[in-house]
């Protein structure tokens, strides 16, 4: 099963806006938002509208007691919060730091089970290890998986973050932790971007069957989630035709 999760997004539009996020405010919400498809209003068979927009009133409720991102890190940092929304690591060191996560998910992944929700920790690559993961292998994954020991609780695999991970088969089958999701693209040779220029399948040097494998090995029977952040490339293409090229890739390449 193929699932489409290509982001479409002005990058020019980004370069023009980008602030300081730690001291821009919090855009105004309001909190009678709406998850509800404007064509099949009243299509919700599995409650999931409804609890969805329990979670989201929350949460902004929550984001509005700020002005600021800082002061929500500020509160955070002080430890004056029983349910974080937001987790901000304040320890140096991949080992430490991960406890720190595990700790603080804990009582987010129980929040989450009684909403029925299930949360998936996504290893990244580890590029990203400066300023936006400590998880940067599937075993790092794991790891706070059975530290946190949340049933709700398992992992999401992407392509893009793990292509290199030697051990990657050796760590998901001595596991237990489920995977939640798995998320294909491809790792440009020459990437000159390292958030937005994700390749097509095929483009790359992911070996993409195999590790197609290695993940339904685990009984992983969910969707083959197609993610690719391409400002420069497959943002600037008709629709159609990117959505014509992930078919034709998927079915032969994937």
């Amino acid at each position: 099963t193929i699932f489409l999760s290509l982001f479409m997004a002005c990058s020019n539009e980004g370069k023009k806006n980008k602030k300081n996020l730690n001291e821009s405010p919090l855009p105004t919400r309001q909190n009678n938002l709406s998850l509800k498809s404007p064509v099949r209003q009243d299509y919700d068979p599995c409650d999931c509208n409804k609890r969805s927009q329990k979670i989201l009133d929350e949460t902004i409720t929550y984001r509005l007691q700020f002005d600021s991102i800082s002061e929500i890190k500020k509160e955070i940092l002080e430890d004056e919060i029983t349910a974080p929304v937001l987790s901000y690591a304040k320890s140096k060191g991949i080992l430490e730091t991960q406890k720190f996560l595990a700790e603080r998910l804990s009582k987010f992944a129980e929040y989450a089970k009684q909403q029925d929700v299930s949360l998936a920790l996504e290893p990244m690559n580890p590029m990203f290890g400066g300023n936006r993961t400590v998880l940067m292998t599937a075993q790092d994954a794991v790891n706070v998986c059975k530290m946190v020991c949340a049933e709700n609780l398992g992992l999401a695999i992407d392509i893009y973050h793990v292509w290199w991970d030697a051990k990657l088969e050796e760590t998901l089958k001595s596991t237990d932790v489920p995977i939640l999701g798995f998320h294909i693209n491809d790792w440009l040779e020459d990437t000159k971007d390292m958030l937005l220029d994700r390749g097509m399948m095929g483009d790359g040097v992911a070996d993409l069957r195999d590790i197609r494998r290695i993940v339904e090995s685990t009984g992983y029977l969910g969707y083959c989630e197609v993610e690719i952040f391409s400002s420069e490339h497959w943002w600037q293409e008709d629709p159609a035709h990117v959505l014509d090229t992930i078919v034709q890739r998927y079915k032969s390449l994937c």
